[in-house]
């Protein structure tokens, strides 16, 4: 795993429990080479609303479910309005999962009293889940080699055979690139990023909705599935999905 200083969150009415999983990420944090967690605790939705700082956001969310005033479901629901890229923890005494609770596309689930095994587990896939989504992607577009963060990337569609069209999160007009679509994808995180027809590639991570025909990304586009494909994206999906949510 790769190293380095991650801004952690840990939001819990119990100071116990936050000192609890404080205690733990320290103590994990000793076993990876040159990584520095910075950690803030709140005690409460509202506190980690006013306080969070969004310019320097939090990598991963410890965030207790059950809490007086806004509750943890519905704090993270405020909280993926400022970030699609956070990854959150829920903690929770409940061993069902609501499904308001997956709105927010959550990491994990840990059930209290926190089992440490179970923690080390999420704690460690997040870090690796994280290193493999930050990176880049480069397209070419006459002489000029150009950087694309992968994780802004919504889908990618071919051209003519020679031309790539890139829809990105972060950008109203698509960028258009020199390339062939066989050729990026070798590029591209193959747990991530799914060929759903022949001149097709979607980020899995910014779909809304999908079936057996056609997927819906967060942007509203509906985007058809090739019946020769249309197996292996579902199945691809739900093992996303599954590695997503931990269950």
């Amino acid at each position: 795993m790769l190293g380095g200083k991650m801004n952690i969150a840990i939001c819990d009415d119990d100071l116990k429990h936050i000192n609890l999983i404080e205690d733990m990420i320290y103590d994990l944090s000793q076993k990876l080479d040159n990584f520095k967690p910075d950690i803030d605790a709140y005690l409460s939705g509202e506190e980690l609303l006013r306080l969070i700082d969004v310019k320097d956001f939090p990598s991963i969310l410890f965030i207790d479910v059950e809490m007086p005033g806004i509750n943890g479901i519905q704090t993270a629901r405020e909280l993926r309005k400022l970030s699609e890229q956070v990854l959150i923890i829920y903690v929770t005494s409940y061993e069902t999962y609501t499904l308001e609770s997956f709105e927010v596309r959550p990491f994990r689930y840990l059930l209290k009293p926190i089992d440490t095994k179970k923690f080390a587990r999420a704690f460690y896939d997040a870090i690796e889940y994280i290193n493999n989504s930050n990176s880049y992607v480069f397209f070419k577009k006459g002489k000029d080699h150009i950087q694309v963060d992968s994780s802004s990337i919504i889908a990618i569609f071919s051209e003519s055979g020679r031309k790539l069209r890139v829809k990105t999160s972060n950008e109203l007009d698509d960028e258009v690139f020199y390339g062939k679509i066989k050729n990026i994808e070798k590029e591209l995180n193959s747990l991530i990023f799914v060929k759903i027809n022949s001149g097709t590639i979607i980020n899995l991570k910014k779909v809304k909705i999908l079936n057996a025909h056609e997927v819906i990304m967060i942007d509203g586009s509906i985007l058809p599935i090739s019946k020769n494909r249309k197996k292996s994206v579902i199945d691809l999906y739900s093992n996303f999905i599954s590695k997503e949510v931990g269950i």
